[in-house]
């Protein structure tokens, strides 16, 4: 490693000194900076340093954001807002690394607090009270925090208390516009209606800029604080979920009330949501203040619903208090009783499969009991809307799933589904329904039934999927739609030259499973895909299926996409394929959409 190398922020190591302070322990990083837990005169701290990232157009960008944040910090005092203790430049006083050292909150983030200690409704309004108090003072001070967000809020794990951090794309009066866009840097998630409301009319004028009110900022403590109360594992990234979350910032209509998608909410928490989030500001409390009296109300209201937790603790990721998109008005026990429907649909298909099976005057063999083997536990990853279904498993074999654990964030490949022959035609003389099948077949558990021959349940067509709203507006955040379409390497374990000039590749050999690309567009280049393949066959034809729904931008920037692999619905693939073996160009297209052919 060279010199200049181990003065760079991403070669620091536990034991190096910033300025006498002593690194500890790196805490996180993004695109623009790195925040290490630090140490000196035997008090820790956290110190924030900026990237200048060669990828960025702008390196000094970077600066100006941090003396924004100083800017913010330094004018404010509240016991739930951290404190600055030190700014300055490293190595070197005029062109090095700026940085901030901070209050160290040895605990967790509101998220991780949520899903780890799952604490009760009063727990939970006395938090967000004093968050609202800490935002009343900031308001009062002249000052925006304009990104508050589950990740921007600290829980001190000593005493929960809360703390207001991240004011890098805070604002105040006469200070410096660096915003690139139509709206500051910020969680989409979180936004104000009126906001997105903006950006869809304004995404096209880079000159256009949102008038940020403090409106905005009690709407996105407000969103939190709906999270908090119905979505049982916030941690849980959006692109690992298995359906969509509820849209909490639509300009049209808000979400349902929070009792509706968790039924433990009391009346009177979920009716207070109702207005915190409505589409028109008048209709919601006037200021933080206000919030915080009504949340300090509720707080002291008697009754048993308010002292227990907002979700049981080890709640499975699959609660109907997950956040999942639910129509308007519906329960969760209508939810439940559309799936046992579809379970004793599939039970009596399967029934009805196997009685054609049965040939004629055979008589019923009795099956011996399989000794018992431990069966290798199956562990299912959430998927968002853009990702594809996983392979089915082989005829004669079913695994019992469990819930995935809340702190799984992710899980081992699914190797696809060896090739199974073609069943000949049933005998159409053969009988319906005999009793010993159907007294086999119906008493057994799914394992069980799988042994003894019962087939699974046959797989429903696959419907429309829609690529989500909120990462179509990610995707619009970084670059039009129109531009999100370009040639690329379909996996960089196969690359091509010819992709970086225009050509058709060579031939790869694809498989089903995860896989990583390269877009190499003008506007994105090296930017790398995450995503997925699959083999379909249609009319005895194979052909190739890719989505990919994940986007890492070369200054370490994520966002989800919904891009689709080739020009086709279904990609033809070259002569000599077979399954599991497709011959298929390794260099492709890869174009945004908005709904999946």
């Amino acid at each position: 490693m060279s010199a200049a190398e181990d003065r760079r922020p991403e070669y620091l190591r536990p034991g190096a000194y910033i300025d006498g302070y002593r690194i500890l322990s790196l805490l996180g990083h993004g695109s623009y900076g790195a925040v290490y837990r630090v140490e000196r005169d035997g008090e820790q701290y956290a110190l924030k340093l900026g990237l200048h990232r060669e990828a960025s157009a702008d390196p000094e960008q970077t600066d100006r954001r941090m003396m924004k944040e100083l800017g913010c910090l330094i004018h404010l005092s509240h016991p739930n807002i951290l404190r600055v203790h030190a700014w300055g430049r490293w190595p070197y006083l005029r062109d090095g690394y700026c940085y901030l050292v901070v209050d160290y909150v040895d605990g967790w983030t509101l998220a991780e607090w949520l899903e780890t200690q799952r604490p009760s409704f009063v727990q939970v309004l006395g938090l967000f009270a004093k968050l609202a108090s800490a935002l009343a003072y900031v308001h009062g001070r002249g000052f925006l925090h304009r990104d508050l967000s589950p990740g921007n809020i600290l829980v001190r794990g000593a005493d929960g208390e809360p703390f207001l951090a991240d004011f890098n794309a805070g604002d105040y009066v006469l200070a410096e516009d660096v915003t690139d866009g139509p709206l500051p840097p910020g969680t989409h998630r979180y936004r104000d209606p009126r906001a997105v409301e903006f950006w869809s009319d304004n995404r096209m004028r880079p000159d256009a800029r949102y008038d940020f009110q403090p409106a905005d900022d009690q709407f996105s403590l407000a969103a939190c604080l709906y999270d908090a109360v119905t979505d049982s594992t916030p941690t849980v990234p959006a692109r690992q979920r298995d359906s969509p979350r509820q849209d909490l910032n639509s300009p049209m209509w808000g979400p349902p009330p929070a009792r509706e998608v968790n039924e433990r909410v009391p009346e009177a928490l979920s009716a207070l949501l109702d207005r915190l989030l409505a589409r028109e500001p008048r209709l919601r409390p006037a200021t933080a203040d206000a919030m915080r009296r009504e949340l300090e109300d509720l707080a002291t209201q008697p009754g048993a619903v308010w002292a227990v937790p907002v979700f049981p603790p080890g709640t499975p990721s699959t609660s109907p208090g997950d956040g999942a998109v639910r129509p308007r008005g519906a329960r969760p026990w209508k939810h439940w009783r559309v799936t046992a429907g579809a379970v004793l649909l599939a039970i009596v298909g399967v029934l009805v499969f196997v009685a054609r099976r049965e040939p004629v005057g055979q008589p019923d063999r009795s099956v011996a009991a399989p000794e018992a083997r431990p069966v290798p536990e199956a562990t299912v990853p959430g998927q968002d809307a853009g990702h594809l279904p996983s392979p089915a498993p082989p005829s004669g074999v079913a695994l019992p799933s469990r819930p995935v654990a809340p702190t799984q964030k992710e899980a081992p490949a699914v190797k696809p589904a060896p090739a199974q022959p073609v069943p000949q035609k049933p005998d159409r003389s053969r009988p319906a329904l005999s009793a010993e099948v159907l007294a086999r077949c119906a008493t057994v558990g799914v394992f069980t039934a799988a042994l003894l021959g019962c087939p699974g349940a046959q797989v429903m067509p696959e419907r429309e999927e829609v690529c989500p709203k909120s990462t179509r507006l990610a995707m619009e955040e970084t670059l039009t739609a129109s531009r999100w379409q370009g040639r690329g390497t379909v996996d960089i374990q196969q690359p091509d030259e010819d992709a970086k000039w225009g050509g058709t590749g060579r031939l790869g050999v694809f498989r089903d499973g995860e896989v990583v690309g390269r877009v190499e567009g003008p506007d994105y280049i090296g930017t790398l895909v995450y995503g997925r393949l699959k083999t379909v066959e249609k009319d005895g034809r194979l052909f190739l299926v890719g989505r990919y729904t994940r986007a890492k931008f070369p200054d370490g920037t994520e966002i989800p996409v919904c891009l689709h692999l080739g020009n086709y619905p279904l990609n033809p693939v070259a002569e000599g394929s077979k399954r599991g073996a497709l011959l298929y160009n390794r260099v492709s297209v890869f174009e945004a959409v908005s709904i999946w052919p």
